[in-house]
């Protein structure tokens, strides 16, 4: 598996230790990761980009990792192709969108953000020029079988949510719920919403208990 972290890490005056550290993770890792031994996915472009910018000698791009033109397809590409996916290779940042993961805590099917995004996704046509747009992974049955446990979710911050629509509730505390949206309550103080499982119900969530409310506009098939 070809990529360029060796001659970024070396331009930099880096030594494994230095850019792991910078990226946040493990001289091994990063050895790994430099010789083709571990797949070097979108996330860890991400991740190694931004540390060797750090450094203040010059903006290195996720793409500028891949190997030039001419070296043929990286493990990458064979992966996303056994998987029956088109890869792009010289897609840019603002072309993907982040995919947030969450973990299963606290009561009502309460979800919590993990720190930092755990994938990226080619931005779908429903996020084209959508500032924020980003991807939730879905943890948890509770909306089953309208979404499913690890299904990818595409979701619009700025629009407003109607009736039956899905919806992304994200608590002050960082807590997230995915749920259908029934209505505002009087004055947008709060909403109602549905969800399936352990059974089919209503409730309501108070203003006071409620950061944002992101609406979403699209998914993916669950495998």
């Amino acid at each position: 598996m070809p990529n360029r972290i060796k001659y970024w890490r070396t331009r930099f005056g880096l030594s494994y230790a230095a850019l792991a550290h910078l990226a946040g993770t493990t001289a091994p890792q990063i050895q790994k990761l430099e010789r083709g031994e571990r797949k070097l996915t979108v996330d860890w472009m991400v991740r190694i980009a931004r540390a060797l910018s750090s450094v203040g000698q010059g903006e290195v791009n996720p793409e500028d990792l891949l190997p030039p033109k001419g070296e043929g397809p990286t493990r990458e590409q064979h992966d996303q192709a056994d998987r029956g996916m088109r890869f792009n290779p010289g897609a840019r940042l603002q072309d993907m969108v982040p995919v947030q993961g969450a973990a299963r805590g606290g009561s009502d099917q309460e979800m919590y953000l993990i720190d930092g995004p755990i994938d990226y996704k080619q931005r779908p046509h429903v996020l084209v020029n959508v500032k924020d747009g980003y991807a939730m992974q879905v943890t948890g049955s509770s909306m089953e079988p309208r979404y499913w446990d690890t299904q990818i979710l595409y979701v619009h911050p700025q629009r407003r949510p109607r009736p039956g629509c899905g919806v992304i509730i994200v608590k002050p505390n960082n807590a997230v719920l995915v749920k259908e949206f029934v209505r505002w309550l009087p004055n947008e103080s709060g909403v109602r919403v549905k969800e399936y499982q352990p059974k089919e119900r209503e409730f309501e969530i108070k203003g006071a208990e409620i950061k944002h409310v992101h609406t979403i506009v699209g998914s993916e098939e669950p495998f």
